[in-house]
């Protein structure tokens, strides 16, 4: 019969055992709801459906967070919305066409950034995150 090893993690500042994964407390401190509600009014004559969703954190959740990736989409956005109130400011149109290329352009420098920053830097702070360990003694955060 094989014998099996045991992995004794402990704090690596108070030597104590009781250590929680991050990835567990985030997700034991959040909950996900949705509501849905018929309302009738005026009599039974007409109704209104009512639906709502919403994410609730406790604290602790919140700080044990997994990073969170850059957002393409909004960065492309932020800069077409800029070109669209310069353009409308300065109005003429070779400047349009000036500033629309501008914001084209840096909205590409961005959005590349974004990309890059999602498919290297964020992958190793996620994978250092998913290998942390809060001590239940003394609050430190330990990367095994």
């Amino acid at each position: 019969m094989a014998k099996t090893t045991t992995l004794n993690l402990r704090c690596c500042a108070c030597n104590d055992a009781r250590l929680k994964k991050l990835s567990l407390i985030y997700m034991e401190g959040t909950t996900k709801t949705q509501n849905l509600a018929m309302v009738f009014y005026k009599g039974f004559s007409r109704r209104a459906l009512i639906t709502s969703f919403g994410t609730r954190q406790s604290l602790l959740a919140r700080r044990s967070a997994p990073p969170k990736k850059k957002s393409l989409f909004l960065r492309g956005l932020m800069w077409f919305m800029a070109a669209s109130i310069l353009a409308l400011i300065v109005h003429t149109e070779l400047t349009t066409i000036c500033v629309f290329a501008v914001a084209a352009f840096a909205a590409a420098v961005h959005i590349r950034d974004a990309s890059v920053y999602n498919s290297k830097k964020w992958l190793n702070l996620y994978n250092r995150w998913n290998r942390s360990f809060l001590c239940r003694q003394c609050g430190t955060i330990t990367i095994f």
